[in-house]
């Protein structure tokens, strides 16, 4: 029998996987019925969908079940508004009657079927509570009413309750229908033990034990299974007797270049590993390093990798939506950390200055952006402004322009900069024009013109350190 922190910590890891391949989404309880609905149309759309044993409808789905509590609230005259009756909504209707006195049997008997709990009682005498009064609610119909009703309870199915026996907490049969309340009682008190919501649990169990479609994975807990891959082995009574299956050949050996490459980025940090390496480190298990080289063949380089769309990322094989979002987190987070440029307040004293400060905002700019920097008297930085986009002419560098946010912000001087997006940073003859048009204007107005600094992929070229 596992212990309490066995289960909390196997709950968490089995949360922590479906937050990731769910991309952050984790269900929760079901929201309060539509305003103007009924609570005798809530039973009965709640009654139609327990006896199809699927998941709640929503959509089109949803409209037709409620075009059915209305017709067998209405003595089935209601009209039904999508096709015929099928033989299965035939079969339903024809326990209207049956229906509507057990509703009025059921409101004199004091179930409010929109109450959180029904005058107290546990789920398993509500659940005896409304077979007494509905037709249809016989083995586990009668709890899927109260889970689509929104009762906090979770429906012990019988994957569920193979799961329970496997972990060492239901010793009961679990073939056996006549024990579903210890079962429901047992599920319930981890939801209490792992403080989570009965749905969410309920959510993260049916995706653990293969009867939840999506998200993708999950399935441990199947017909045939895979202990030594599932986040609650630790705890598991049947795990400690399950042989460890041996891993394929390529699976370990995967497993140990991921590790070398951990174990180098830990001792010697990031700068000795490549591209690739570090991007498989990541990724982790899931992708290794093939993805990682299958990543950078498909994009070619990083900046193309940053550009790609969550749509491209997961057209590529192994790499999930999940790990697609932790990716682009990640050169997001890159990003940003290379557009921190220098803070208000810090003193320029070299180009070097200014080409470490923004040589990652600008260096993979499609076109060419003509930016100022503005200087107290101390050569202290106040701002830093875009003055245009484009091919650097006279026109969008116009003194105008240039001068009129120095003379806003009363800056005793300015430097000049722009990027080259050939990654050239050698300046052309209009790149020499401007900056001597700009250098007159200045000493015309009294602020002076520091310094003109060329951005290219690898290198800079400023016109003071080059005399010119």
């Amino acid at each position: 029998m596992p212990t309490d922190l066995q289960t909390i910590d196997g709950i968490e890891r089995l949360r922590g996987l479906y937050l990731d391949a769910s991309g952050g989404a984790l269900p929760g309880a079901e929201a309060a019925p539509a305003d103007g609905v009924s609570p005798a149309a809530r039973v009965l759309e709640a009654w139609l969908q327990a006896q199809a044993g699927r998941p709640a409808a929503v959509g089109a789905p949803l409209r037709r079940v409620r075009a059915l509590a209305r017709a067998l609230l209405a003595n089935g005259q209601a009209a039904l508004p999508i096709g015929s009756l099928t033989p299965d909504e035939e079969r339903l209707l024809a326990h209207g009657p049956r229906l509507r006195a057990g509703l009025e049997s059921a409101t004199r008997a004091g179930l409010a079927p929109l109450a959180e709990r029904v005058g107290g009682l546990a789920p398993a005498a509500e659940v005896e509570a409304w077979r007494s009064h509905l037709p249809g609610l016989a083995g586990l119909r009668g709890w899927r009413l109260l889970e689509r009703l929104g009762r906090p309870i979770i429906v012990p199915e019988p994957a569920l309750r193979r799961f329970l026996w496997r972990f060492g907490l239901f010793e009961q049969d679990p073939r056996d229908a006549r024990h579903l309340p210890q079962a429901q009682a047992i599920a319930e008190q981890m939801a209490r033990l792992a403080g989570i919501e009965p749905a969410s649990l309920a959510a993260l169990l049916r995706w653990l034990t293969g009867t939840a479609p999506q998200p993708a994975g999950g399935g441990w807990c199947v017909a045939r299974p895979r202990c030594s891959e599932c986040p609650l082995r630790a705890g598991c009574t049947l795990a400690r007797f399950q042989p460890s299956p041996t891993l394929p050949a390529d699976s370990l050996r995967r497993r140990a270049e991921l590790d070398d490459v951990r174990e180098r980025l830990a001792r010697d940090g990031g700068e000795r590993l490549d591209d690739v390496e570090l991007l498989a480190a990541l990724l982790g298990a899931g992708g290794g390093l093939e993805l990682a080289a299958a990543l950078l063949e498909r994009f070619g380089n990083l900046p193309s990798l940053e550009r790609a769309s969550l749509v491209e990322l997961t057209a590529v094989r192994g790499l999930t939506r999940a790990r697609a979002l932790q990716l682009k987190a990640a050169l997001e987070l890159g990003r940003r950390f290379a557009m921190t440029a220098l803070a208000p307040g810090e003193q320029i004293r070299c180009a070097d200055d200014i080409w470490q400060a923004y040589r990652g905002r600008f260096r993979n700019l499609p076109q060419e952006h003509f930016v100022i920097v503005l200087l107290d008297s101390k050569n202290r930085i106040m701002r830093d402004q875009i003055v245009s986009k484009g091919t650097l002419t006279g026109s969008l560098a116009h003194p105008r322009e240039v001068f009129q946010q120095a003379i806003r912000h009363a800056a005793s001087a300015i430097i000049l900069m722009h990027n080259h997006p050939s990654g050239d940073p050698q300046p052309s003859p209009e790149d020499k024009e401007v900056t001597r048009r700009l250098r007159e204007a200045g000493e015309l107005l009294g602020i002076r013109v520091l310094d003109h600094i060329i951005l290219g992929a690898d290198d800079f070229f400023s016109f003071r350190d080059e005399g010119i």
